[in-house]
């Protein structure tokens, strides 16, 4: 049942701020929209802060997750940039294709920066233990094209299917302005 009502609250958020200002979105308007009790709306979230951070972190953790069991499946013994391209775009790919309603709707609303602003500290520290030698700069750049990418592909009305995106967002990321070749 917890997982129901949160499911429910975090879709009754979805689709008001899919209509309005996040500024305009009360508690009591998803409480209404979720049709669930205050009691258990604040049971589970306390802010809308909370449910955009859930909905970012359940996204999030499906992709980490699929990483690195991709990752240790293939026994790779160093994580070069190469091997980091391929193993993300087999593997965050579908996630983002299976969660393009819910990303949509984060991406196209007021809600954007914040997403945004997660993803890129989210993953600059990830990045940062995996390439602890490359520069602050070139890792913010990555990130941000990455994201910018993604969200040019799903915020589409119609986005090119997975494997096609697949096969662009890699060639776009094996660039050299991307990853340093020698």
């Amino acid at each position: 049942m917890t997982t129901k009502s949160k499911t429910k609250i975090v879709n009754a958020f979805l689709s008001l701020i899919n209509q309005k200002s996040i500024l305009d979105i009360t508690n009591i308007d998803i409480i209404n929209e979720a049709d669930v009790s205050k009691g258990t709306f604040y049971h589970h979230f306390h802010s809308k802060n909370e449910i955009i951070r859930y909905s970012e972190e359940q996204i999030d953790q499906q992709i980490v997750h699929a990483f690195i069991k991709e990752y240790r499946r293939e026994n790779k013994p160093e994580l070069t940039p190469e091997v980091f391209v391929d193993i993300f775009s087999k593997t965050a790919i579908p996630i983002v294709y299976q969660n393009r309603d819910q990303i949509r709707i984060l991406h196209g609303s007021d809600v954007n920066e914040i997403w945004r602003h997660y993803l890129e500290i989210h993953y600059f520290r990830i990045m940062r233990r995996v390439y602890p030698d490359d520069d602050t700069f070139h890792i913010r750049l990555f990130i941000k094209y990455v994201n910018l990418v993604v969200s040019l592909w799903i915020s589409a009305l119609i986005p090119m299917d997975e494997a096609e995106f697949q096969k662009r967002f890699k060639e776009l990321l094996e660039s050299k302005l991307l990853i340093n070749k020698k």
